[in-house]
């Protein structure tokens, strides 16, 4: 069986700086792959490679089968690769209903009627219905966040890549958001997650990666990569989180 994402010797340059150097990775339906690694390490680049919000220069991506290439595909791919960012990209004018509904309507041809319920499902499913009617202005940053994962969601994509969902939040809105993506792992959602969180990680992932200047140190179940790290570097990154 081949696996939903594969990646094979990508290479990524920002003129003369090599920013991602032959990544290997595959990832399965179903299973929840996190990144952790230090700022700067190529976790956010690797995984906006994935649905080509960043260009890579050499290797292979493939989703599902398809090449993930500038083309005519490309939008057929966008549709299987949700994407949840930092700082929640809704539309202001827009309210919550709206920008979850919008992009089913505009981009799947769904009547607005079925949009329209299906949004409101999903924000259910986030803890937001009631705030159905409300502006994203009208909302915490958690709230906001919980949004940004139903909008995501609408679009039913094979697999959602979150960069750092929580790192713009305050503190205690984190555990809201964490949850909402907890509940989405146990619903068999595939998800690669790039994030900070390790208790998330070590709960949650089915595999966590290690990446440090641009490659993948070291990949393994969460159990044996938090207890029994085997390479230096990814002790010491784990050393100074998880004494700090």
């Amino acid at each position: 069986m081949s696996s939903l994402i594969e990646i094979e010797h990508m290479n990524k340059f920002y003129g003369q700086f090599q920013a991602l150097s032959d990544i290997n990775m595959t990832v399965e339906q179903g299973e929840v792959v996190v990144i952790l690694g230090p700022s700067g390490s190529g976790k956010s680049t690797l995984i906006r490679c994935i649905n080509l919000l960043e260009a890579y220069q050499e290797g292979e991506i493939r989703v599902a089968d398809q090449r993930v290439e500038n083309g005519p595909n490309l939008a057929s791919i966008r549709c299987e690769v949700g994407m949840v960012f930092q700082n929640f990209n809704l539309y202001p004018h827009l309210t919550v209903l709206a920008n979850v509904a919008l992009a089913p309507v505009r981009v799947r041809g769904m009547s607005r009627r079925s949009a329209n319920d299906r949004a409101r499902a999903l924000l259910e499913k986030v803890g937001m219905a009631a705030h159905a009617d409300k502006y994203p202005s009208q909302l915490s940053g958690g709230q906001q966040q919980r949004v940004a994962i139903a909008r995501t969601m609408a679009m039913e994509p094979r697999v959602i890549l979150f960069d750092e969902p929580t790192s713009a939040l305050d503190p205690e809105m984190v555990g809201e958001v964490l949850d909402v993506m907890q509940n989405l792992a146990r619903s068999g959602v595939t998800m690669i997650v790039v994030t900070h969180e390790m208790g998330f990680a070590r709960k949650v992932a089915d595999r966590v990666i290690f990446m440090e200047s641009g490659r993948i140190i070291e990949q393994n179940k969460p159990q044996e990569f938090f207890t029994a790290p085997q390479e230096p570097r990814t002790q010491a990154f784990l050393q100074a989180i998880l004494h700090h």
